[in-house]
């Protein structure tokens, strides 16, 4: 007898075949059999599901006893086989054909998450192939009603990550250890997000370009998969500032320059940074008494900050420095002329 177990996704068909080489059946003939697991440990581990083991129960129709019990530790099969990965198991017909009981349990770290029950037929010499029920989710959260993504909406700069949580509910208390997966609308930008643990994902999104991204988190119930999404939008980081206006003016004592200092702060694009950056203006030498004001501006729609100098009571040169958090600063030069 051969069973095969494959499922196309991670709750999917299966498929339970049963041969026999020999077409005589005597009273309690014992069978050997095979079980290819290959599919349903894959397709775990692609999910946050953990797989530890699968274990495996026939039972017989007629009295409900226990024909056959296997377990099969997930870390002893050569997940990087090609083709089946099987494990020897044997079962006694007592009656020919006999009916038994299917049930298969997927568990991880102490928790059943999958559960398979059907009722099957094993004929002595013969080769059947039936279609039986889909894999059940029986895990935490597999009666819950609703799940939500945190954040749901949130903009971060170019390059940087966020940690996307999915939390499902049952009525209104949240369930702890329901695993969650999550994925990206546009995996060509954005990558798949990266699972952290049951229910978290880290998001990274690409440097220098402007765009969003919507994330949606699923997870399983008992009877359908949930899902929620929340978008993430993302923008170039600035960059660097460069001078507009206001540079090498000339100035008498006391006197306010004509012409403000003006610099723009671009972003890694080359394009102006338009959603508003604090810009520092400093006084890095100068005679007493040489001022600027404001000595902080946040940057415009079209990433403009200004400032304006006061020359000192003496005369020199003056510089001033613009800068910023992770920026380089750029100078601004004056003259006070003597009186």
């Amino acid at each position: 007898m051969r069973l095969a177990v494959r499922f196309a996704s991670l709750v999917g068909v299966m498929f339970f075949t049963t041969t026999c080489s020999d077409p005589l059946f005597e009273g309690g003939q014992v069978v050997q059999a095979s079980l290819d697991v290959n599919a349903l440990l894959a397709a775990a581990q692609n999910s946050p599901i953990p797989i530890d083991s699968v274990v495996i129960e026939l039972r017989r129709v007629s009295d409900s006893t226990l024909a056959e019990r296997v377990t099969i530790e997930a870390d002893s099969l050569d997940m990087a086989a090609e083709g089946a990965v099987t494990v020897d198991v044997e079962v006694t017909l007592l009656s020919n054909p006999e009916e038994f009981y299917l049930h298969i349990m997927v568990y991880g770290n102490d928790t059943l998450w999958f559960e398979v029950r059907d009722r099957i037929p094993v004929e002595a010499g013969a080769i059947s192939t039936a279609e039986v029920q889909d894999p059940v989710y029986v895990g935490p959260g597999a009666d819950a009603t609703d799940i939500t993504i945190s954040p749901s909406d949130t903009v971060i700069t170019g390059g940087d990550s966020v940690l996307v949580t999915g939390t499902m509910y049952q009525g209104q208390a949240a369930v702890v250890g329901a695993p969650v997966w999550f994925e990206s609308s546009d995996p060509g930008t954005v990558p798949e997000p990266r699972q952290v643990g049951l229910n978290q994902a880290w998001v990274t999104v690409p440097p220098n370009i402007n765009g969003s991204v919507t994330i949606t988190a699923r997870a399983l119930t008992r009877t359908a998969t949930l899902s929620a999404t929340g978008d993430i939008g993302f923008f170039p980081r600035p960059d660097h500032l460069e001078i507009v206006s206001g540079d090498n003016q000339n100035l008498n004592p006391g006197q306010q320059s004509a012409v403000p200092q003006v610099v723009r702060l671009l972003d890694a694009a080359g394009d102006p940074f338009t959603r508003g950056y604090e810009v520092v203006f400093t006084v890095a030498a100068g005679p007493g008494g040489t001022v600027v004001d404001p000595t902080t501006a946040v940057t415009d729609f079209e990433g403009l900050a200004q400032t304006t100098l006061t020359a000192g009571d003496s005369p020199g040169g003056i510089q001033v420095t613009a800068g910023g958090e992770d920026i380089t600063a750029v100078t601004f030069t004056a003259s006070v002329a003597g009186v």
